[in-house]
C-alpha cells in the first residue's frame, strides 16, 4: 500500500515537472512571437525610410535642373543684349560716316532695335522665371506625392513581394505557435484533471485503508475481550 502511494506521488511529481516544462516552452514561444513582431516593424520602418530618401533625391535633381534652366536663360538673355548693342553701335557708326541725317535715322532705328531686344530679354527672363517656378512646383508635388506614398506604404502595409512573402511566413509561424500553445494548454488542463482524479483516488484509498485498519483493530479488540477470563 505504501509503495503504491509512493508511486502515485512520484507520478504527480513527474506531471508537475512536465507542467513546468510546458509553461517554460510557452513563455519561450511568446518571446519568439514578440521578436518576430519587432522585426516586422523594423522592416516596415526601413522600407519607409528608403522611399523617403528616394523622394528627397528626386526633389534635389528637379531643383538642380530648374537652376540650370534659369542659368541658361539668363546667359541667353545677356548674349542677346550684347549682340543688340554691338549691332546698334556698328549701324550708328556707318550711318554717321555716310550722312548726318541718315545717321540720325540709323540711331533712331538702333534705339528702337535696342528697345525691342530689351523687351525680348525681359520676356525671356519672365519665361525663365515662370519655368523655374513651374519646375519648383513640380518638384514639390513630386516630393509630396512620393513622401505620402512612402508614409502610406509604411502605415498601410504596402510591402514588396519579398516582404509580403516574409510576412506570410511569419504569420504562418505565429499561427503554428498559437496552435502549439493551445495544444499545450489542453494538455495542461488534462494533466490537471488527471492529477485531481488521482488525488481523489489516493484520498479514497487512504480513507479505505484507515477504515480497514480501524475495523481490524476493533475486531482484534473484540476478540481479545471475548477471550479474556472475565468474559
Amino acid at each position: 500500500m505504501q509503495q503504491q502511494q509512493l508511486q502515485q506521488q512520484q507520478m504527480l511529481l513527474q506531471q508537475m515537472q512536465q507542467q513546468q516544462m510546458l509553461q517554460q516552452q510557452m513563455l519561450l514561444q511568446q518571446m519568439q512571437l514578440q521578436q518576430m513582431q519587432q522585426q516586422m516593424l523594423r522592416e516596415r520602418r526601413q522600407a519607409a525610410a528608403t522611399d523617403t530618401a528616394a523622394a528627397d533625391t528626386a526633389a534635389a535633381d528637379a531643383a538642380a535642373a530648374t537652376a540650370a534652366a534659369a542659368d541658361a536663360a539668363a546667359t541667353d538673355a545677356a548674349a542677346a543684349d550684347a549682340a543688340g548693342e554691338a549691332a546698334a553701335e556698328a549701324a550708328a557708326a556707318d550711318a554717321a560716316a555716310a550722312d548726318p541725317a541718315a545717321a540720325d535715322a540709323a540711331a533712331a532705328d538702333a534705339l528702337a532695335a535696342a528697345a525691342a531686344d530689351s523687351a525680348a530679354a525681359a520676356a525671356a527672363d519672365s519665361a525663365a522665371a515662370a519655368a523655374a517656378a513651374a519646375a519648383a512646383a513640380e518638384a514639390a508635388d513630386l516630393y509630396s506625392s512620393q513622401f505620402v506614398a512612402s508614409i502610406c506604404s509604411f502605415e498601410c502595409g504596402a510591402l514588396t513581394l519579398q516582404q509580403q512573402q516574409q510576412l506570410q511566413q511569419q504569420q504562418l509561424q505565429e499561427q503554428q505557435l498559437q496552435q502549439q500553445q493551445q495544444l499545450q494548454q489542453q494538455q495542461l488542463q488534462q494533466q490537471q484533471l488527471q492529477q485531481q482524479q488521482e488525488r481523489r483516488d489516493l484520498r479514497r484509498q487512504n480513507e479505505f485503508a484507515a477504515a480497514a485498519a480501524a475495523a481490524a483493530a476493533a475486531t482484534a479488540a473484540a476478540a481479545a475481550a471475548a477471550a479474556s477470563p472475565g468474559a
